[in-house]
């Protein structure tokens, strides 16, 4: 199922992937750091910072080790929702 959500993100396929990939962190009773990190990746394509926060905060729970690709979606995010907040500020101004 990983696998086959890992090709249909790099077709683009995002709604599908989020399907295999949620189907897979339920079945795993959210114990897959994998599943967690790349439907967070998939989130984060669809512009749903706060939902990549989630499961990225999820994969780095999950983990015992540092895993560098989580590592920098933990700081991209938080600085990609930085900026958006920043943004509205600027905005309401």
């Amino acid at each position: 199922m990983l696998e086959n959500a890992l090709v249909y993100i790099e077709h683009q396929r995002y709604e599908k992937a989020e399907r295999l990939l949620s189907r897979l962190l339920d079945e795993t009773s959210e114990r897959s750091y994998v599943a967690a990190y790349n439907l967070g990746v998939v989130k984060e394509i669809q512009g749903e910072r706060q939902q990549a926060r989630q499961l990225y905060t999820l994969a780095d729970d999950i983990t015992i080790e540092p895993v560098e690709e989580i590592d920098a979606a933990m700081v991209r995010i938080v600085q990609s929702i930085r900026e958006e907040k920043h943004a509205r500020e600027q905005m309401l101004r």
